[in-house]
């Protein structure tokens, strides 16, 4: 993502969001090398993804144990994070983004 400026604007998505149009190196956010990253090359990213879902839910399931509502409340509130986030690369044209909209979605 460095070495290619053209594909900032494709793939920068959270700094255009929050710093308007990318100019240079410092305006990009490190959130974007991660979607990069997984635009290229999924593996890494998804298994991060997923361990960081797992831990998330753990932890959540360590807090609220004894409240089963307000747990099935988090799980719901987690469902509707990965729909969210699944409609960032819904229209991605790479084969990495496409993979990540499958997991986020199923």
């Amino acid at each position: 993502m460095l070495e290619k400026p053209w594909e900032w604007k494709h793939t920068a998505i959270f700094s255009q969001m929050a710093n308007g149009q990318v100019e240079n190196l410092n305006g990009i956010l490190p959130i974007d090398h991660f979607v990069y990253a997984a635009k290229f090359a999924p593996r890494f990213p998804l298994l991060m993804l997923l361990s960081a879902t797992y831990l998330i839910i753990l932890g959540g399931y360590i807090l609220l144990k004894r409240k089963d509502r307000t747990f099935s409340y988090f799980l719901s509130g987690v469902g509707v994070l990965f729909l969210v986030l699944s409609g960032f690369v819904s229209k991605s044209s790479t084969t990495g983004l496409k993979f990540f909209l499958l997991v986020f979605c199923y």
